[in-house]
């Protein structure tokens, strides 16, 4: 999944970004969450949600980018928890996406 905004309406950095995604999230469904990769543009994390609600997102690895003007959320997201193969399979396609930027 991938999910588009507009910066103007986000956090001034990635770090800044997980903050306020951490805490409309916690509120819903508590769980472990891990930071991995960080840089000036972008952040990846990983969570994992407890079974409390059984309708909830139970784990993802994402990556948050942030460009001149937009911001992109690229989510591997499952119900359960990820087996090491599918796990594997995410964290290379997180891995591998990148942001074409334009001088436009």
């Amino acid at each position: 999944e991938i999910i588009e905004t507009a910066r103007y309406d986000e956090p001034s950095t990635p770090r800044e970004w997980l903050t306020r995604y951490r805490a409309g999230v916690d509120d819903a469904c508590l769980g472990e969450w891990q930071v991995g990769t960080e840089s000036a543009e972008s952040i990846e994390f990983e969570h994992k949600a407890n079974d409390r609600d059984s309708t909830a997102m139970q784990q993802s690895i994402e990556r948050v980018n942030y460009g001149p003007s937009r911001v992109w959320q690229i989510r591997c997201i499952q119900k359960g928890q990820f087996d090491e193969a599918t796990r594997s399979e995410c964290q290379a396609l997180i891995d591998s996406i990148r942001i074409a930027r334009s001088n436009h």
